[in-house]
């Protein structure tokens, strides 16, 4: 299988990923900004056109935006179709903890209905199969979950890839996962750590601020796939790097902790395309 790491085609951070399966079936995670959308749709089309699973982790418009894009301005999105979208909404009451969380939220609200694609709400547990690629829904925000932050609503996915000679690669998603539910997600599966266990992570909330390290220890990565502009990735701030707000630099030195291989996509490079099988040959896996 060969996942397509999408860098931002703005300035603001996003987060998309293409997953297409030894079989040539597309899996899409999020997919960027509203800007962020005609480069979707270029790179689904260039995958075939046809989007077998498409999850989306969380409703902040860094994730769900080039989605919402395409249902306004149906003419971006063109001979593309979609088998089912699957989602995570906010619980019935949810209070976001700040006005631009508001807005993301009714911004999701007002668009997502208009949808023509087959949508399903995420449930926790739930398996969903494309050709070798299995995806299981490892979390799902409570529903008695009333007041937080949007990225509190991220779902996480474990996806397990077979491949031949009975290896497998597995990845966990974590969406913007934050620091409280990394804290329920690692409760949920004391009992169950080979659940947490990974070839590859997804960096929680683009690598800063997110989950905290127990979680990334728990998962123990060969491969960290950070979903980070460059200017995040170095902590820039007053054109500066390292002198910014951001904990990307702290996130990375757990990573190194862990010996975790980073996986990056910068704007201004070809988006970033791992194969798993000969990533996990190299490493003799």
């Amino acid at each position: 299988m060969k996942i397509t790491q999408m860098h931002n085609s703005t300035m603001t951070q996003m987060m998309g990923y293409l997953i297409v399966t030894d079989g040539g079936r597309l899996i899409v995670f999020d997919g960027g900004n509203r800007g962020d959308a005609a480069e979707l749709a270029r790179l689904v089309r260039g995958c075939g056109g046809h989007i077998d699973l498409w999850f989306l982790s969380h409703p902040h418009s860094d994730h769900v935006g080039a989605l919402l894009e395409w249902i306004e301005k149906p003419e971006l999105a063109e001979g593309i179709s979609v088998g089912k979208l699957l989602y995570s909404p906010a619980p019935e009451g949810f209070v976001p903890d700040s006005g631009d969380e508001w807005n993301d939220l009714n911004e999701f609200a007002r668009v997502f209905p208009k949808c023509g694609y087959p949508a399903k709400a995420l449930e926790g547990g739930e398996l969903f199969t494309v050709d070798n690629v299995a995806i299981e829904v490892l979390w799902v925000p409570s529903p008695d979950l009333k007041s937080g932050m949007v990225n509190d609503l991220s779902v996480v996915c474990r996806l397990t890839e077979v491949l031949p000679g009975d290896r497998e690669f597995a990845m966990i998603f974590l969406g913007d996962l934050w620091v409280r539910g990394g804290e329920d997600l690692l409760k949920q599966y004391a009992d169950r750590p080979e659940k947490l266990r990974a070839d590859a992570v997804q960096m929680a909330h683009h690598g800063q601020n997110g989950v905290d390290f127990p979680v990334y220890e728990a998962i123990m990565p060969t491969w960290a796939f950070w979903p980070t502009p460059d200017w995040l990735w170095l902590n820039m701030g007053g054109g500066r790097a390292g002198a910014g707000p951001f904990k990307t630099l702290v996130v990375r030195a757990w990573m190194e902790q862990l010996g975790a291989i980073p996986v990056t996509s910068f704007a201004g490079s070809p988006h970033t395309v791992f194969d798993t099988a000969e990533e996990l040959g190299r490493m003799g896996k």
